[in-house]
């Protein structure tokens, strides 16, 4: 039996090994970017040849599946066309699509076998992905997912198959390779990570790398069909959905081969091994055999460093805190208007960790005046020793998945934190850092940590005073809320994201990452000379550092001497006259993104900053403000009053920050006339470009003559 068993496997090897050597395309590009070959019974969904592309538009409320070659959205019934696989056959593909609108499309690969569906893949599209097919698949085909109120241009693909030599000759890529493959890493979206990792870590690098999972069973498989440049574990506890429970820390009778066999093959292909004790100090002893034995190691306590350096013998042991993902850790509202209580989620401590329950006790006493809501993560466990005291069981709300903690972190006004660990220069509860990036200002016990990292845009009390003082303080002005809820975004998106955390990592691997801020050409019509000083005033006052000014003149006298003053390295000058000559915009305009500046408004230091910062969390095609403040007959007046940080479906140019890509309407002199006017973009949100309104802060219309005093309140 065996032996008809390795013919079999022989058999298939040499299936795939002739497919891919004679059929090595599996769809061509031409075909897929054919319209006749794209079929929708949906009314909703219309398409057409656009030249050498697809383009589908969805205006319907719900997202549509559009189907490549089969002409029925049946997808339980056995594909007619044929796209033949061998069973367990491997696949490269990329399709290159374009989007305009709020969701992501996603394309869907359904396998077939003994004349049944046998499973569903959804992948992003404009990224390399891989797919290896079950045992019994035979047939494959291809569906978009088009979201609603959205315009897709399918532009091309790349699907073909790929032979794993690995199978036979063993390390096909070579030691080298894979080293210079990791040196020309040009952005933290091209690495390849292999990792081990429980839940929240796993979908928190998901987004910024192309992870690699993998068991103690097919481990070698997965990475010699990969080729990793880096393998990172962490303090797993589950470790990739249960597959490395007990494997990772130290446990009695465990079994280690797998771990030891994975960082051996690692040792021989020359792929860097990262291990991050996430749980330091508490649980040091747990996870220093596994520690130990890794190229690098990163603990969230500072203060361990000496002791990991002696353990393992080398010196690559640095800090690692905590940090966002700006996809899920943002302050994008879940409400049009916030609860206003106090808000704890996490756990109860009875038997243990008696300074954290002290704080506990008395910060939740304190805060129950102003309203307290609490989210117990052993609210299921029904024991005394994780059990609330009675005294605060009428705020205990339940528990929250984790899925769900926005509604803890930006769903009220205030955030809690208690601290077990008190003196660590960079141990405290990753939620410090959620709840700041969701703009969320935090109420916290003392935390050395906090204290060094954030100073006082986190809230620290050591004395029930202090604390009482803080609260009341935080709860009754409003200017120094805002204040902190904008200063901890800022700060959380500049230096503490998941992205900021593999920079580090790979700077001490010897990699740095050239990371240049997106560019931006700033654009205004100007009629004088004083047009021209006032917004340049506005452009030289932005500390946004990729930035170009483009300023389009009527004329008028001394506009020529004006000409060839204003034309630098940083600014440019053109006679509006001369947009005549241009079709679109675009053609004028080189960089990614571009924004209007009048003279007659008040622009602060910070205003392009922020709006950039929210390209961070939304890919918004638009982000501006809908909530400003207003100069009019000398007060200062608040518009738009709570339409700040959500979608929005209308905007005006003087305040917003755009993709250059939007396909804007008219010709260029009608547009910039549009633009000076302060013309409404309301007609674009009606073709699907998504509209986001940021802060309502460092912009004041019409306050280009308002006292500093005034400036004062807006300029954050």
């Amino acid at each position: 039996m065996k032996k008809i068993e390795n013919l079999y496997h022989e058999i298939e090897y040499l299936q795939k090994k002739i497919l891919s050597n004679i059929q090595p395309e599996v769809i061509a590009s031409k075909d897929f970017t054919n319209a006749e070959n794209w079929h929708s019974s949906n009314d909703d969904l219309a398409f057409e040849q656009q030249g050498e592309a697809v383009m589908a538009t969805n205006s319907s409320d719900k997202y549509i599946y559009f189907s490549y070659l089969e002409t029925n959205l049946l997808f339980s019934r056995y594909p007619m066309h044929i796209i033949e696989t061998v069973p367990g056959e491997k696949f490269e593909f990329q399709f290159d699509i374009e989007m305009i609108g709020k969701q992501e499309c996603k394309i869907a690969i359904i396998e077939y076998g003994n004349k049944k569906q046998l499973k569903s893949t959804l992948v992003d599209p404009n990224k390399k992905n891989h797919l290896k097919v079950g045992q019994e698949t035979t047939r494959l085909r291809i569906a978009l997912r088009v979201p609603s109120k959205s315009v897709i241009t399918i532009k091309g693909c790349e699907f073909v198959r790929t032979f794993d030599a690995a199978k036979v000759t063993k390390n096909a890529t070579t030691v080298s390779e894979v080293r210079a493959g990791l040196k020309a890493i040009k952005k933290t979206s091209d690495l390849r990570v292999a990792c081990i990792f429980d839940e929240f870590t796993r979908t928190c690098y998901d987004k910024e790398v192309n992870l690699i999972t993998f068991t103690p069973e097919n481990w070698q498989e997965v990475l010699e069909r990969e080729q990793p440049h880096i393998l990172m574990v962490e303090s797993a506890w589950h470790g990739n959905h249960k597959a490395w429970e007990y494997k990772i820390g130290r446990y009695a009778n465990q079994d280690r081969s797998a771990l030891l066999g994975l960082l051996e093959w690692c040792k021989q292909n020359d792929v860097p091994t990262i291990f991050w004790n996430k749980e330091d100090p508490i649980h040091y002893d747990k996870f220093i055999d596994t520690a130990k034995l890794f190229n690098y190691i990163y603990t969230t306590d500072a203060d361990m460093i000496p002791k990991y350096k002696k353990a393992a013998g080398h010196e690559n042991v640095f800090a690692q805190s905590f940090a966002v993902q700006p996809e899920m850790h943002n302050p994008i509202k879940l409400y049009k208007k916030r609860i206003d209580k106090m808000c704890f989620a996490g756990s109860y401590y009875a038997n243990r960790h008696e300074d954290r329950r002290r704080d506990m006790d008395q910060i939740l006493d304190v805060t129950q005046q102003y309203g307290l809501a609490i989210y117990d993560r052993n609210f299921d466990r029904h024991s005394p020793d994780f059990q609330f005291p009675e005294r605060f069981l009428p705020s205990v709300l339940g528990s929250l998945a984790y899925n769900d903690m926005d509604i803890a972190y930006k769903g009220y006004k205030y955030m809690l934190n208690i601290n077990s660990i008190k003196e660590s220069p960079t141990m405290f509860s990753r939620r410090v850092f959620e709840g700041l990036a969701c703009g969320t200002p935090i109420i916290s016990s003392y935390s050395k940590g906090i204290k060094r990292m954030f100073g006082d845009l986190v809230l620290i009390a050591e004395t029930e005073d202090a604390l009482r003082e803080k609260i009341q303080e935080i709860t009754t002005d409003d200017a120094l809320y805002q204040q902190k809820s904008l200063e901890g975004i800022r700060e959380v998106y500049h230096h503490h994201t998941y992205k900021h955390r593999l920079r580090m990592m790979l700077a001490n691997m010897g990699i740095t990452l050239d990371v240049l801020p997106k560019a931006v050409t700033v654009l205004s019509v100007v009629h004088s000379k004083a047009d021209i000083e006032a917004v340049k005033a506005n452009f030289d006052r932005q500390t946004y550092p990729n930035k170009k000014l483009v300023l389009f003149a009527s004329m008028f006298d001394g506009v020529t001497d004006l000409m060839n003053v204003y034309n630098t390295e940083d600014v440019s000058m053109y006679a509006i006259t001369y947009m005549n000559n241009y079709q679109k915009l675009q053609d004028v305009i080189a960089t990614e993104y571009m924004s209007y500046m009048a003279g007659e408004h008040f622009y602060g230091e910070q205003y392009l900053a922020d709006l950039f910062l929210a390209t961070e969390y939304t890919k918004a095609d638009v982000i501006g403000k809908k909530n400003i403040f207003e100069w009019e007959n000398g007060v200062l007046q608040e518009d738009g009053a709570q339409e700040d940080y959500e979608f929005v479906s209308g905007m005006t140019y003087h305040k917003a920050l755009m993709k250059t890509a939007i396909p804007m309407m008219g010709a260029v002199p009608v547009l910039l006339a549009n633009m000076e006017n302060d013309g409404s973009m309301a007609h674009y949100f009606r073709q699907g470009v998504s509209l986001f309104s940021a802060d309502k802060f460092n912009f004041v219309a019409y306050g280009a003559e308002a006292p500093p005093n005034i400036l004062t309140k807006v300029e954050i």
